[in-house]
């Protein structure tokens, strides 16, 4: 099975913002509910699962999903840094892109 094993359902870019420095490389705090602890780890490590996005459909490569949602959230990323950079929303088009 190539390509990458763990699949964000919360996108690094987004779990970023809760970390001590606001990037990837920052300290993220996770709180299990079960277990009633708090453990401190890091944004590569948590919101994932093992080929969460793969799928298995004729004439699709079995990563499609992931890299299309890879492709999306970089893109978007760049827009909502701006959005947080700024304090306002795009105002015209080529913005948003």
């Amino acid at each position: 099975m190539p390509g990458p094993k763990r699949h964000h359902y919360l996108s690094q870019f987004y779990l970023a913002g809760f970390t001590s420095t606001g990037k990837k490389d920052g300290d993220l705090y996770a709180f299990n509910i079960e277990k009633r602890k708090v453990r401190k780890s890091n944004v590569r490590e948590e919101g994932h699962e093992k080929y969460f996005n793969r799928i298995q459909a004729e004439g699709f490569d079995e990563n499609y999903l992931e890299n299309e949602l890879s492709k999306f959230e970089s893109k978007a990323s760049d827009v909502l840094k701006k959005i947080i950079k700024d304090r306002r929303l795009p105002s015209i088009e080529q913005d948003w892109q």
